[in-house]
C-alpha cells in the first residue's frame, strides 16, 4: 500500500510541475509576421518578433534580406504562455531608445494576435497589429 501511495504521489508531482513550465513568462519564441496593421491600414510586411531573454527584436524584410531590425529591452512582464499550446495572454513593458513599449501577445483557439505599442509622447502612441502565421520555440 506505501508503494502504491508513494508511485500516486510521484505521478501528481510530475503532472504538477510540468504543467507549471508549461505556463511561463520566461519563454524565448519567434513569431513569424506576413502582414502588420498600422492606424487601420493592412501593409504586406514579412517580420519576425523574437523574444530570447529579456530583448524582443522586431526584423522586417523585404525580399528575404533584414531591411530594418529593432531591439528593445524588457523591462516587466505580466501573464503566462502555454508553449505545449501556443496559448495564453501575456504583455511585455518595453524600452527603446528611451521610448516605452508593449508588446501584447495572445495565444487562443483562432490563433496568436500580435500588437505592439510604441509611446512616442504623453499624447502619441503607434500601435502596430500583427497577422501570425506562426510561432516556433528554440
Amino acid at each position: 500500500m506505501k508503494t502504491i501511495y508513494s508511485q500516486a504521489l510521484l505521478i501528481f508531482f510530475v503532472l504538477h510541475f510540468s504543467s507549471v513550465l508549461a505556463q511561463s513568462q520566461t519563454i524565448d519564441f519567434t513569431l513569424l509576421s506576413d502582414k502588420v496593421e498600422v492606424a487601420g491600414n493592412d501593409t504586406p510586411l514579412v517580420s519576425t518578433i523574437k523574444k530570447t531573454g529579456n530583448t524582443l527584436t522586431w526584423t522586417q524584410y523585404s525580399n528575404g534580406t533584414a531591411i530594418s531590425v529593432a531591439h528593445f529591452t524588457i523591462t516587466q512582464t505580466s501573464g503566462n504562455w502555454n508553449a505545449e499550446t501556443s496559448r495564453g495572454n501575456i504583455n511585455y513593458t518595453t524600452l527603446i531608445e528611451g521610448y516605452r513599449g508593449n508588446l501584447a501577445l495572445q495565444g487562443q483557439e483562432s490563433g496568436i494576435t500580435a500588437v505592439l505599442t510604441l509611446m512616442i509622447s504623453d499624447t502619441h502612441q503607434e500601435q502596430y497589429s500583427f497577422v501570425i502565421n506562426s510561432i516556433t520555440y528554440p
